[in-house]
């Protein structure tokens, strides 16, 4: 079955998979393996959803693009391109950002820990607000506004206390993750504003985690959050004209109507299954976060309403072109395919059992009906596509066609997000081109790959670095 539901843009044309008029064979020919290929198309799709689904509730609204889901320039440009503003969470982030000409109004700055030069660049570029973590790094962008004789626009992240039912290390909204302030921090935060008059106080941020399949959790932490502020510019006279409510939306990690299984068909667990599915109305969220303003008490087009959402953006919108060139066979009868990418490439497969759906680009009209254990090329036995933990998060094989060898194409779908931002050059590796195809169909080259003098260049000793 093609994945249509993760990767909208593929089409099969005899037996092979196509991007616009592009056979992934001929992209991989051209431009190498592994590879990463981007649909800008998709990319307009997935924004201009999230934005119809919110502007019907929010007049003031507008996207913050997650710069760390990919922060590719040419990504960032066709989304700044869209009306929208982005998300930064470091210097880099922030560099990348105005080097592409992004509006300073259009650009927050999230962290929980931001260095003095961070605070320092943010400051001087005047970006529309930094999400604030803490009361220390209130202090510091206070003393460093001061010292500079500028005004900062600030926004505490608070925690609004829910979970939503994603992997632990996505949790970011409960008491118990490194993230945000405590409502109890809130009388320190109006006596740190009273001190420094060069802090300007835009509102509140908040986020609640990412993958979250949970429509109620975003309505919940709204609840939350929008009854303290509007209770925190009452009592202390600090009034709000912005709320940032985050991201976290969902992307299906398999075909719709398709769940992976076991070897011997057994099911994977419930809460695995309800994050590959990432069934989550968009427009239902919009409605029911609207709707616990209401309930809270304030009308949110009285406000600017910023969300974050980064997967939701660019995970659809990538696939990885990658080679198998290796197959062998175990004595328990299940054949091993090795390719030349592994969590180098795509770290999330280790660090969270993160599932990404494989499909062959050249056997695409072939039954998937075989079960593989498929590996990537690194030194290490969790580097490979199916369960070695025994925790049964993913399963125990991949099916693909009974033909699947050596030369065959395989493509990882929904790759668009946290894979060449996280990409690593373990085992001596060089990280992996991009690629775009345009809306026009034109395939152009967004990120080159690395070269083995890349691996070297910034080590001394090398003749390279300086």
């Amino acid at each position: 079955m093609l994945p249509h539901a993760i990767a909208p843009y593929l089409q099969e044309y005899r037996g092979v998979l196509h991007v616009a008029d592009h056979s992934v064979m001929d992209l991989r020919e051209r431009f190498g393996s592994n590879v990463f290929v981007f649909s800008e198309s998709q990319i307009t799709d997935n924004v201009r959803s999230l934005q119809r689904a919110y502007q019907r509730h929010y007049p003031r609204f507008r996207i913050m693009y997650a710069s760390k889901a990919c922060s590719n320039l040419e990504v960032l440009r066709h989304i700044v391109s869209l009306e929208c503003g982005l998300d930064a969470n470091s210097g880099g982030e922030l560099f990348k950002a105005r080097l592409i000409g992004a509006s300073p109004e259009r650009i927050v700055y999230n962290g929980t820990s931001k260095s003095v030069d961070e605070v320092t660049q943010g400051v001087i570029a005047g970006i529309r607000a930094f999400n604030v973590d803490s009361i220390s790094e209130l202090k510091r962008i206070g003393d460093i506004a001061h010292r500079l004789g500028l005004t900062a626009n600030v926004m505490p992240r608070v925690i609004p206390g829910v979970l939503g039912g994603t992997v632990a290390g996505f949790e970011t909204g409960h008491v118990g993750s490194k993230f945000g302030m405590p409502f109890e921090d809130l009388p320190e935060v109006v006596r740190v504003l009273r001190d420094y008059p060069c802090l300007k106080f835009r509102g509140f941020h908040c986020h609640v985690g990412s993958q979250v399949v949970r429509a109620e959790a975003f309505a919940s932490a709204m609840r939350t959050v929008v009854a303290e502020m509007v209770r925190f510019g009452r009592e202390t006279g600090f009034m709000a004209d912005t709320m940032n409510m985050g991201g976290g939306f969902p992307i299906p990690l398999v075909p719709e109507g398709t769940m992976p299984v076991h070897r011997d068909g057994s099911p994977l667990p419930e809460d695995v299954q309800a994050l590959m599915r990432g069934t989550l109305s968009i427009p239902d969220v919009a409605a029911e976060t609207a709707a616990a303003w209401n309930a809270a008490g304030a009308d949110p087009a009285d406000f600017d309403v910023f969300i974050e959402p980064g997967r939701s953006v660019i995970g659809t919108a990538g696939i990885l072109l990658s080679t198998i060139e290796a197959r062998k066979t175990r004595p328990d009868g299940v054949d091993w395919l090795l390719t030349d990418c592994g969590f180098n490439t795509m770290p999330e497969t280790l660090w969270y059992d993160w599932y990404y759906h494989i499909v062959s680009g050249n056997r695409a009209s072939e039954p998937a009906d075989t079960a593989f254990r498929v590996g990537g090329p690194l030194c290490d036995t969790g580097d490979s596509q199916h369960d070695e933990t025994g925790r049964g998060r993913l399963p125990n094989v991949r099916w693909l066609p009974k033909n699947t060898g050596i030369g065959d194409c395989l493509v990882v779908v929904g790759t668009g997000a946290y894979c060449i931002e996280q990409q690593s050059n373990y085992n001596g590796r060089p990280r992996a081109a991009a690629v775009m195809v345009r809306t026009n169909g034109v395939v152009e080259w967004i990120a080159r790959r690395e070269t083995y003098e890349d691996l070297v260049a910034r080590d001394f000793g090398s003749g390279v670095a300086r």
